[in-house]
């Protein structure tokens, strides 16, 4: 009797259990129905959202309705997607943004007395919109991913921004400009001087600091769209593409010169004269005093990218190290602008904490980011229960091999184009005591917006990527910062590019320990 008796009242427990679990679905399932129909954008781009729209014609020139549509489009993506505008407070700053580009955009008409806009002066008044959040990850694209150079033309030379000035990166060998050489210092741009350039565009490109603003100016600024800023026409009603660009340049030995160079299709360029395998690694050995020998290993990353190859190599680089008892181990990060993040893993492997603390990821879970990524509400609610349990900290999986366990020095080399998951790798190590940085502060802030969503706006075809969630760095007493900036700080000049001197590395060559 008594067992009988056990058996009803556990049956009714499980029964209870099921249905509570049950009723506690329905809920959250209930959440994500309501959240993903009351979505304005998921309305508005149906399956498009996911599948992105198929051949997209760009147009020259559009009607101010279709421009303040798009206008009306971009102002909804933001508010329901972007971090930022969960209050209504940053919806109202928004929109009056948003007025302030209408604005612009009827004076435009009233001037012109035109019935169409160019596309060309209506990408860079959608820019100051999408700069105003001061956030690097959320930003237009002139024309979509799917045209790549085809539709678009350029001056045959690349630029780079060093600490002192502007210089040119690389000249197209096949170009007919013979006088012009890589290294020449850029001292004017059709007569603005590097720091006029800055300047202007300050309140067009979407950045978190000057750093990424200038890593942003030297890849922009050889494309004929962006040259139109810096024509004598430029603030005049029909804005257009540059058709060339006059520069004033000092080459290594002092002399001064203007060449007048025509932008070409950028598809015709070529600019990467030894490009270089996306990852690797060497040993070096520095004599030091006495003929002490001391070897350091050195592993560059250009974008973070997590295949077989990569785990495969790190693994041989922390052998190689330990074999030959390196004291010293070197990150170049200097050229990788991102990717997947969890390329950091591989090295941690190798590091002696079996704990760290993690960065923290604050989701917008919009309309939009459940449709295209499958997010719901069950799966939110289970990842708040994990962070409680967890209390931020990442546990590492160990090296196969103990021995192979890196307990030396660990420097990370960073530049104005470290940036995003590779931001996160240099500030993940840091803040966690597993490395020092030396070079330049990084291209965005330790904590910021990003992992973005991207849509295309309907009339304009302008393409726009968003960011979805805060993260927010380990140490979150510098959470203020606007990057990160190096331990031991080791700028290049204009003198020193000119010479092929890389300072960083020498730096690292005469201080080994």
């Amino acid at each position: 009797m008594k067992r009988k008796r056990s058996y009803r009242v556990f049956s009714r427990l499980v029964l209870l259990v099921v249905l509570c679990f049950l009723a506690f679905w329905f809920i959250f399932w209930i959440t994500d129905i309501i959240v993903v129909s009351r979505s304005e954008i998921n309305a508005l781009y149906g399956d498009t959202l996911i599948n992105g729209p198929q051949n997209p014609v760009v147009p020259q020139y559009l009607s101010f309705e279709s421009a303040k549509s798009d206008l009306r489009v971009l102002v909804a993506i933001l508010k329901e997607v972007h971090p930022l505008f969960q209050t209504a407070e940053k919806r109202k700053e928004l929109a009056e943004r948003a007025i302030d580009v209408e604005e612009r955009l009827n004076d435009y008409a009233i001037r012109t007395s035109s019935e169409f806009v160019p596309r060309l002066w209506l990408y860079w008044e959608y820019c100051r919109l999408t700069a105003s959040l001061h956030d690097a990850h959320t930003f237009l694209r002139y024309l979509p991913q799917g045209f790549g150079d085809a539709e678009i033309d350029r001056l045959p030379i690349s630029f780079e921004w060093l600490k002192d000035g502007l210089a040119i990166g690389q000249v197209d060998e096949g170009s007919e400009f013979e006088t012009l050489h890589p290294r020449d210092r850029v001292v004017r741009v059709n007569g603005y001087t590097p720091e006029q350039i800055l300047d202007q565009m300050k309140d067009y490109l979407s950045t978190e600091n000057e750093e990424w603003l200038k890593c942003r100016i030297s890849d922009l600024l050889p494309y004929a769209y962006t040259l139109g800023l810096f024509e004598t026409h430029a603030h005049n009603e029909m804005m257009k593409e540059a058709k060339g660009a006059t520069l004033s340049i000092i080459d290594p030995f002092g002399v001064v010169k203007d060449e007048i160079i025509p932008t070409q299709p950028a598809y015709t360029v070529n600019i990467e004269k030894e490009p270089r395998a996306w990852l690797g690694w060497s040993l070096a050995w520095v004599e030091g005093y006495g003929g002490r020998t001391s070897a350091f290993g050195y592993f560059w990353l250009d974008q973070c990218t997590v295949t077989a190859e990569y785990e495969k190599s790190v693994a041989d680089f922390f052998e190689a190290v330990a074999r030959e008892k390196a004291q010293t181990v070197v990150i170049d990060l200097r050229k990788n602008m991102g990717g997947d993040s969890s390329v950091v893993d591989a090295f941690l492997e190798h590091l002696p904490k079996s704990e760290i603390i993690d960065y923290t990821a604050h989701i917008r879970a919009s309309g939009p980011l459940r449709k295209v990524r499958g997010l719901t509400s069950l799966s939110l609610f289970f990842r708040w229960i994990r962070m409680g349990f967890t209390g931020g900290k990442l546990r590492v999986s160990g090296a196969v091999d103990p021995d192979r366990v890196f307990r030396g020095n660990v420097l990370i080399l960073t530049s104005n184009r470290t940036f995003s998951s590779a931001n996160y790798f240099a500030v993940l190590l840091k803040d966690n005591g597993l490395a020092q940085t030396i070079g330049e502060p990084t291209g965005n802030a330790p904590t910021c917006y990003g992992d973005i969503l991207e849509f295309s706006l309907p009339e304009s075809c302008f393409e726009v990527t968003v960011s979805t969630k805060e993260f927010v760095r380990p140490d979150v007493s510098k959470n203020d910062a606007r990057s990160l900036e190096p331990d031991i700080p080791v700028a290049r000049t204009v003198m020193e590019y000119q010479m092929g001197i890389d300072p960083a590395l020498e730096w690292i060559r005469k201080n080994l320990p």
